[in-house]
Parts: C-alpha cells; structure tokens; sequence
C-alpha cells in the first residue's frame, strides 16, 4: 500500500487536504481516512465509490484496480496457506499383517479301525440308574485313548485307557483300562487289562502254540464288516431271531458334520450292531474307518441304560 501511495503522490497530489487522524477505523486503509475531491476539468482523474465504504473520499480507477490486484493476491496466497495446512504429512507405508495360519487339513484314516498311538475318541451322553423305582439322569463324559500300538507274533496288540461299550451304568466312575487283540483271521476280541496278563504272556513266549488263546465271549468285532453277519456265541448264531450273538445290519453312507474332527466331506459307511438277549441290549454304530460313533445299553433286569455319542475324534499329529 505505501508503494501504491508513493506512486500516486508523484503523479499528481490525489487530495486536496492533508491526511489527519480519524477516530473510526477506515475498513480499508487502516487508521486514516482522506477528504477532499476531484480537480474539475483534469480529465486523469475519474472517481468512482468504494462498495460498502463510506463516502468521504474518492480513488481514481488505476487506484482502485492497483487494490484490487493486490487484494486478489493477498486470497491466492492465503487459499495456498490454507491448502497447504490442511495437507497431511505423509505417514510410515501400511504394514501388512501376516496371513492367518490356517489349522491342518483333516486327513481321512485309510485303516480299518484307526488305532495309532495318541488318537483318542471322546463321547458324550447319560446313564440312567433306575433305585427303587426313581430313575436318575445324570450327564456323562468319556475319552478313550490309544496308549500303546504294538505286533506280536501275527497279533495286534493295544491298549486302550478305557472302552466304551463296555461302560456300566452301575459303575461309570470305575473305568477300567482294556486291552485290543487282532488276531490273524481279523476277529477283535477286548479284555480288561487285569484279566489280559495271561493272554499277553502266551504271547510272549515263543514257544507258545497259542491254541484257544481268546475265546467267544471277548469277542466285540470282526472284519470285513458286512450286512447278515455274524460272530459269537457258536449256538446263538443258529438262533432265528438273532439273540445270544452279534449280528450285523447293513451300513448305511452318512456325513457327519457334528463330530470335531471328521470332515462334513467324509462319506462314511456306518453299520449298525446288535448284540440281544434276554435281560439286556446293546445298539452300537461302528464306522470302518472311525470307530465306534454311539453305544446305547439298556438292561431289563436291574434297570439302567447307556446313551454314548462320539463328538470328537483327534488323529495323532506327525511330527
């Protein structure tokens, strides 16, 4: 502004009074406003009224455009200042996390009746104990695991910490360890533990000709598994109605997406097996390459029953 006012001066005095001091600040030049008017006759001098501003002087035109560019470049450099403020500094580039690690696929057991050391079956169910006439529920839960997988002169020998079908409603909280024997000829026999000590010395010894080692009563299985048939008691396998013995229905192809641990992919083959006599009934479901997926025991005699469903099975990992 002062150049503006120094160029203006030696041109030509714009005013005819002398600046003095005004009381009220001039909106546009500060502290000072000017009287004064035009020089009649002095075609130079055009005067025109500043908008909004009072009428006590005039500014020629050249003046009043000299103003306005300089107000036009005071916005310029005021919007850059602002637009450069609101500029963010640039930050560190994004990190990208890592990819979640992704639990290992579920791999299908191939063997018929998965038993490496460390896989284990864990169910969940009832027992009903019926005392004088009042029946009690109570929930249960039992994991039975593979402890030891081991050969013996053609034998499969394993050692489970517990085995579900032959759990009791009377005695749930004894459960006993049992003992897997797979002959040759592809009949599963399981014995407690106490009572497998003499078995497992037969087959210790070599000399051993291990005739009638196992008998009919321990045997809960036989492979290959098919519709019709048949392994127990040699007189109740000529019963008609299939009491006395164990009997084999046909296998029916399931998925089972509620077990942990099988995959919703899995079409299994589940046979139903029965084994009835008079005081009492076992219903159990046995799938090749699962195992055994629900007992359910119920006795006549002394009233009781068993209700067991498996709801996860962990396969050993390798290492």
């Amino acid at each position: 502004m002062q150049i503006l006012f120094q160029t203006l001066e030696t041109r030509r005095p714009l005013f005819s009074k002398p600046w003095k001091k005004s009381p009220r600040p001039f909106p546009s030049l500060g502290n000072f406003r000017w009287h004064g008017s035009r020089r009649v006759g002095d075609p130079a001098y055009t005067t025109r009224t500043i908008p909004g501003a009072p009428l006590v002087g005039r500014v020629s035109d050249s003046a009043s455009a000299v103003c306005s560019v300089i107000l036009l470049l005071i916005a310029v450099v005021m919007l850059c200042g602002c637009h450069t403020a609101k500029r963010k500094p640039a930050g560190p580039a994004p990190v990208t996390p890592p990819a979640a690690k992704l639990p290992p696929p579920l791999v299908r057991p191939a063997a018929f009746w998965p038993l490496a050391p460390g896989t284990s079956w864990t169910y969940a169910g009832t027992l009903v104990d019926v005392t004088n006439s009042v029946a009690v529920t109570n929930a249960i839960k039992l994991i039975c695991t593979v402890q030891e997988s081991q050969v013996q002169r053609g034998y499969q020998v394993v050692r489970l910490s517990n085995f579900p079908p032959a759990l009791s409603p009377w005695h749930a909280e004894s459960q006993k360890p049992y003992v897997l024997l797979r002959t040759p000829a592809g009949e599963w026999h399981a014995i407690e533990a106490d009572r497998a000590r003499h078995v497992l010395a037969r087959l210790a010894d070599a000399k051993d000709p291990l005739d009638d080692l196992l008998t009919f009563e321990t045997q809960v299985l036989a492979e290959p598994l098919k519709d019709g048939l048949r392994w127990g008691d040699p007189a109740g396998m000529q019963r008609l109605d299939g009491f006395y013995c164990w009997v084999t229905g046909a296998a029916r192809t399931e998925t089972r997406a509620d077990i942990a641990g099988v995959s919703k992919a899995w079409e299994l083959d589940v046979f139903p097996i029965v084994f009835q006599c008079v005081p009492d009934r076992l219903d159990v479901q046995f799938a090749p390459t699962i195992g055994f997926l629900a007992t359910d025991y119920i006795r006549h005699g002394t009233p009781g029953e068993v209700h067991l469903r498996l709801v996860e099975l962990q396969q050993p990992t390798e290492k």
